[in-house]
């Protein structure tokens, strides 16, 4: 598999953001990589970092995740966010399992908090700049 390319301003400011909140140099592994965006793991810390070039989506996902915690959703723990060129967002890994049939109440039990979730109300553009969900999610 070949390796793509990491922004080094993105990877640095993720690497800064690291030392602030764990005073670490944990080694991270890129999980997600766009051109202007790097989803990034601190693997011996069990955080992760969002790491966006532009920081009005990034300052977006922050704002809906603080939404969703003050009405009671599960979210991961939010450790830290910066604003700027590059934003950073930074919060605790989750380890779950993928739904499935073999589980129906766990699927259930996701279902309720998406309900809560979307009743928050997400308006466009979203993240990576669709204007529709469908597109977002796709």
């Amino acid at each position: 598999m070949e390796e793509e390319f990491i922004d080094q301003e993105l990877e640095l400011a993720a690497k800064s953001a690291l030392i602030h909140i764990a005073d670490s140099t944990d080694s991270l592994k890129a999980l997600y990589i766009q051109p202007d965006r790097v989803l990034f793991l601190a693997e011996n810390l069990d955080i992760i970092l969002k790491v966006y070039m532009a920081d009005k989506p990034l300052q977006r996902d922050y704002e809906i995740a603080q939404k969703a915690a003050s009405i009671g959703l599960p979210i991961p723990k939010i450790l830290d966010f910066k604003a700027g060129r590059p934003a950073v967002f930074v919060m605790k890994q989750v380890i779950g399992c993928p739904l499935s049939s073999l589980n129906p109440i766990a699927a259930k039990e996701a279902g309720r908090h998406l309900r809560r979730f979307h009743a928050i109300g997400a308006h466009p553009p979203f993240s990576g700049g669709q204007q529709h969900w469908n597109a977002f999610i796709s």
